[in-house]
């Protein structure tokens, strides 16, 4: 059982032993079964999962930039008509009439 559910467990067990569903050894027996730490996660464990994915991001960019004069040039221009370099490069392959040329 996750927290969630340790937590909704505890908050039950005063109005099931009230409705006389389980005794007052039974309730103590399920407390001490599933306890439950109502505990927050410290100040640490927040620094510590920031650091983590500040250090995984700069890890994926370090990976992508080392490798992008291997890309070819559609890989590292986006093809996507919503995204400003999509449609330049878009325009690059077929240039709208009034820009085209005839030689």
């Amino acid at each position: 059982m996750n927290a969630a559910h340790h937590r909704w467990l505890h908050d039950q067990l005063p109005q099931w032993e009230r409705d006389g569903l389980l005794t007052a050894e039974n309730a103590t027996s399920l407390r001490q079964r599933h306890p439950f730490d109502d505990s927050q996660p410290g100040v640490a464990q927040l620094v510590m999962g920031a650091l983590e994915a500040l250090l995984i991001g700069t890890g994926l960019i370090a990976i992508i930039g080392y490798n992008w004069d291997d890309f070819t040039r559609p890989v590292r221009l986006p093809r996507h008509p919503h995204q400003p370099l999509g449609r330049a490069r878009r325009d690059l392959d077929h240039p709208p009439a009034a820009l085209r040329t005839h030689f």
